[in-house]
């Protein structure tokens, strides 16, 4: 005989419409890569992108002839990833009325939600599983990737974003984006003149707010310090910042949030859910990235 209980374990749980879009874009607004730069569509697995540069035009006189152009190509992969967290509950929740489901559903989002942008923004950033914080096979590309670095040490943050911007230009790039660890956006936001006043009233230090900073659209979060990192990726702790065009990665959310509820067994490695009277709520959300090319970055250092 088949126990219900059993064919019911992975029950997909339908999440109202008018939850899960306000949701998503907390995710959006709390990642460092999707406040810099909008999503675009993207498929599951390695795919390839491209890249087209066909040159100048010319001028013709009347009667001249045409000439051609080649198009120049540059392939590049996005790869497919998925992040989950999962979070237990009392059973309880399956004896609460309707009303009640939704309030405890909106705890469960938003206990998630940070951690999924964060996650998000590791991966991006550092090539890593932010679970672990050593590198993931599955994000083989990612923005520290790039041999381009900028020491801050003590001096200036424009000093700093001016040097950057520079290699930047010299790779055929326009440095438009910047984001920034808490503590050197703190160091920065702090900066006064000569007469106490602050040099950069433009720029918010406050994690997850879009600003301005010498004509760089900046976000500040915590991901971008790197301070999870192990193993081979240990050596790019510290970072203070990420400058460059964020315009050559390519980010998408490939399909619609999954959320499941899961009612006996071990999901989680904490024991078994039914002698704990629990059930475990899971959220996954799968990503698609990939970079064009890591020189339109570079990495500001300690």
């Amino acid at each position: 005989m088949v126990n219900p209980a059993r064919t019911n374990n992975l029950a997909p749980f339908k999440i109202p419409t008018a939850v899960v879009e306000p949701w998503l874009e907390k995710i959006k607004d709390q990642s460092v890569i999707a406040s810099l730069i909008p999503s675009s569509p993207v498929l599951f697995g390695t795919t390839e992108a491209f890249a087209f540069s066909s040159g100048e035009a010319e001028i013709v006189g009347e009667g001249d002839k045409k000439s051609s152009n080649d198009i120049e190509v540059k392939r590049y992969e996005t790869n497919s990833f998925t992040l989950q967290k999962t979070v237990r509950f009392s059973n309880q929740l399956d004896w609460a009325d309707k009303s009640h489901r939704l309030r405890i559903i909106d705890r469960i989002l938003e206990d998630l939600q940070p951690a999924l942008a964060r996650g998000f923004d590791y991966a991006a950033l550092f090539g890593v599983n932010p679970k672990t914080g050593g590198a993931s096979t599955y994000v083989p590309h990612y923005v520290a990737e790039t041999k381009q670095t900028v020491a801050a040490g003590t001096r200036n943050g424009y000093e700093v974003l001016d040097e950057a911007s520079g290699i930047i230009a010299g790779q055929g790039y326009s440095a438009q984006h910047v984001a920034l660890a808490p503590d050197w956006a703190h160091k920065i936001s702090t900066t006064r003149d000569i007469d106490g006043r602050r040099l950069y009233d433009s720029f918010s230090p406050v994690q997850g707010t879009t600003s301005s900073i010498e004509g760089l659209k900046a976000v500040v979060g915590r991901p971008v310090a790197g301070n999870i990192l192990t193993g081979d990726r240990a050596e790019l702790k510290g970072t203070k910042a990420f400058v460059g065009d964020f315009s050559a990665l390519k980010w998408g959310i490939v399909t619609d949030l999954g959320l499941q509820k899961i009612m006996y067994g071990d999901p989680d490695g904490q024991g078994d859910l039914m002698r704990t009277n629990e059930i475990a709520f899971r959220v996954e959300a799968h990503y698609g990235f990939g970079i064009a090319d890591p020189n339109a970055f570079v990495r500001v250092t300690a």
